[in-house]
């Protein structure tokens, strides 16, 4: 469409006003769309249907006629469009493609900052998934079936860690119905980034999902998806997105507030998006007490780097260098997370964030007058001398007999046993048993997992000689190993077991190589492995579980401190 025709088609929008497309009726699916636009103000708006849809393909092969002029859309959208028009009525939606003038660098920047209103105000939600197939006909008919066994055997909706075909009377896990609905998980829809904001800000049972003629409510969706929680072949297609939706939602709803913005661009990692800059902007409308706002003008180089010095520099921040992965797309500094590259960790070895600093002044971090150098104070506690392959996603059993060695020959710290110092590090804590639930659980539930993994994937031992002694039940037995797993998997996917020169074992980054050093940085709530390039000069190349040292990052600067500058 040339410059006058899309000046023609938007007449500008004035402060907190949004347009809205009414989408003529047609009782023929195939006859060509045809609409015209308003505008409202979001005080007090029309009621209106906000769509949460993928672009998909960004060729813009077909068009809507709005009201004289054609405007070029995606194929997706046409599809969503033909299935939501209404036989005899005008259907009002808001949707981004058609609404918002996307060659306007300075209205996107303006609309994007509403998007959060846009979807808390619209009557209803619709989320489409894309067009129905055979595999999704076969998966949503096995869906009522599954929600009613689930409904009926336990408040908080979500199988046990056993054979669910034991505990429910479903059908097996990897039978075909499990796959299909797999399949319906592993759409773009699930891991689109804007869609947490879009479901997540609607109304209370105010989201519909729409798959070609089916609709259904999100929360019956959503429930699906946690039937793969503790089958994580299937789980990245479903479990993580959609929970973490579920979560900012209830939170919501229940009148809390939200999200932290370090903990959403960590969880954003797994999720897509055409616009790299969107893994920021697309969450700034969840975010509590952001400062920052979307900016089409800058690339994605600048927006990473504003991000990050923003949070370090105004919140406080250091823990967003437990967000670095490697390797990176982008050019950036070590310090600064590439949220467009793809990560195979599961979770951060520091948790969830908080707001930590140092209150010595001397010792706070600092930038250059350029803003490319971060400086922080810093004592080494431990150098790399031995790694070993990374835990991959699934078949991981390959790499325990390694792991498993080197454990061996580490050290005791606090006189434990090796299979206590093997677990913590599988778990990435040092938490004490007496106090820690997660401990407990560890020192309850490793046994059980070490037996299972040693029985049905090494050969070592017959599981029969475990349970038959009346040491537990054979159903105890695998309900404790599938805690353990969880736990472990959560931490050890994605990352080496190492062991530093004084024999410590070290959890960190597949990109840790021997040589690098464990760093205590004060402010940072996790050591961080720094590749040094100079005796005061290094590279951040993320965060580590260091055994032994876990209580001293609650220290303040002392004696072996120093500043070390991160480029």
């Amino acid at each position: 469409m040339a410059q006058s025709q899309t000046e023609q088609l938007y007449a500008p929008l004035k402060q907190s006003q949004i347009r809205l497309l009414h989408l003529a009726p047609s009782t023929t699916p195939s006859t060509p769309l045809h609409g015209t636009l308003s505008s409202t103000t979001l005080s007090s708006p029309s009621q209106y249907t906000a769509l949460s849809y993928t672009w998909g393909s960004s060729y813009l092969t077909h068009s809507i006629l709005l009201p004289h002029l054609p405007l070029s859309i995606t194929p997706n959208l046409d599809a969503a469009l033909r299935h939501l028009r209404q036989p005899r009525t005008t259907r009002v939606l808001w949707i981004d493609q058609i609404c918002i003038n996307q060659r306007n660098t300075l209205e996107r920047n303006t609309q994007v900052a509403l998007m959060a209103q846009i979807y808390s105000r619209a009557t209803l939600v619709v989320a489409w998934i894309g067009s129905l197939d055979d595999s999704t006909k076969i998966a949503l008919t096995y869906l009522p079936t599954l929600l009613q066994k689930v409904r009926a055997f336990a408040p908080n909706s979500r199988l046990p860690p056993v054979d669910p075909a034991k505990s429910l009377g479903l059908m097996v896990v990897g039978s075909p119905a499990w796959q299909n609905l797999s399949r319906v998980f592993a759409r773009p829809y699930f891991r689109r980034v804007w869609i947490v904001q879009e479901v997540v800000r609607a109304r209370r049972d105010g989201v519909v999902v729409k798959c070609g003629e089916w609709s259904g409510a999100w929360e019956d969706l959503a429930l699906a998806s946690r039937q793969f929680e503790f089958n994580h072949q299937y789980s990245e297609n479903a479990h993580d997105a959609v929970a973490l939706i579920n979560g900012l939602r209830l939170r919501l709803l229940e009148g809390g507030a939200g999200g932290d913005l370090v903990d959403l661009l960590f969880a954003a990692y797994a999720l897509k998006c055409g616009d790299p800059r969107d893994k920021v902007f697309g969450l700034l409308g969840l975010a509590d007490e952001v400062g920052l706002v979307a900016d089409y003008g800058s690339d994605a180089e600048a927006v990473y780097r504003a991000t990050a010095r923003y949070l370090i520099v105004e919140r406080g921040r250091l823990d967003v260098l437990c967000c670095v992965i490697h390797p990176k797309i982008l050019s950036l500094p070590s310090w600064a997370p590439d949220w467009s590259c793809s990560i195979g960790v599961r979770q951060r070895i520091s948790g969830d964030s908080t707001e930590t600093s140092t209150t010595s002044a001397q010792f706070r971090h600092s930038f250059s007058p350029a803003g490319d150098i971060l400086s922080v104070f810093t004592v080494a506690v431990g150098e790399i001398k031995v790694t070993t392959d990374p835990m991959p996603p699934i078949k991981y059993t390959g790499v325990l007999p390694e792991w498993e060695n080197l454990a061996r020959s580490a050290a005791h710290p606090k006189g434990l046993t090796y299979p206590e110092i093997y677990w913590r590090a599988l778990l990435a804590t040092d938490e004490d048993t007496a106090v820690s639930e997660r401990a407990k659980q560890g020192n309850r539930c490793y046994n059980a997992w070490q037996n299972v993994t040693d029985t049905r994937y090494l050969g070592r031992r017959d599981v029969q000689d475990f349970f038959s002694a009346g040491v537990m039940s054979l159903d105890e037995l695998n309900q404790r190993s599938g805690v353990f797993q969880n736990l472990m998997e959560m931490k050890s996917i994605g990352r080496k077991l190492m062991l530093s020169v004084d024999k410590h074992l070290i959890l960190g980054p597949d990109a840790a190589m021997p040589g690098d050093v464990v760093c205590l940085i004060y402010g940072c709530p996790a050591h961080i492995l720094v590749r040094f390039t100079g005796t005061d000069t290094g590279v951040v190349v993320g965060e580590c579980y260091a055994q032994g040292f876990m209580d001293r990052l609650n220290e303040e600067p002392g004696g072996g401190s120093k500043r070390l500058h991160l480029h």
